[in-house]
């Protein structure tokens, strides 16, 4: 796990300081760089978006919230317990889709707003607590998904998504398909000026 950790964390600091160019004007709407505090379904995360291209721009965060039980009838079943939450880690490359003609366009597509393509790997430990009373397994969950981010001039926003995904808990490898539904209330919280 401390190396999972470490390897995301060399991850974040290898592509902050790549940079990146964008060939649009230099506009409130052009995709930037920024820190986000995610309340979602999921818990509460936070995370880091980085502008890789015009249209492409990789999230990734860190946070706690609910777990998964074992898979049972080939059904994921979620399980959210406040004294005993779950880690939970993903990476998120985004495509964002008609990217000039929603610059022109959009009223509500300031802080990276717009609509995206997305495809997400997420891994869930067990129970973080000292509490163990439920049955908690590390899970490993990747999905493909529409999705969008509005809010605005404001640092709050609105975000979701929709799509399907594959998911497999890891100490007996049993998987399965589920559709990934997320949607969530996000301040921007840019803890890095760059």
């Amino acid at each position: 796990m401390r190396k999972g950790i470490f390897c995301l964390s060399i991850f974040w600091v290898v592509l902050y300081q790549a940079g990146y160019s964008q060939r649009y004007f230099d506009d409130d709407k052009l995709l930037k760089n920024q820190t986000r505090l995610d309340l979602t379904g999921q818990g509460v995360l936070l995370v880091r978006e980085w502008v890789l291209r015009e249209s492409l721009v990789l999230d990734s965060g860190i946070g706690l919230g609910g777990g998964y039980t074992d898979l049972r009838d080939d059904v994921l079943n979620p399980f959210w317990s406040l004294t005993n939450p779950a880690l939970s880690l993903y990476v998120n490359p985004k495509y964002y889709f008609y990217r000039k003609k929603v610059m022109e366009t959009c009223e509500y597509c300031f802080n990276n707003g717009g609509a995206y393509w997305g495809g997400r790997v997420r891994y869930v430990s067990g129970p973080y607590g000292n509490l163990h009373f439920t049955d908690l397994r590390s899970t490993l969950l990747s999905n493909v998904h529409l999705g969008f981010q509005m809010g605005g001039r404001s640092k709050t926003m609105i975000r979701g998504h929709l799509g399907f995904g594959y998911a497999v808990t890891l100490h007996n490898g049993i998987g399965s398909l589920y559709p990934s539904v997320d949607f969530g209330v996000s301040r921007i919280v840019n803890l890095w000026n760059k």
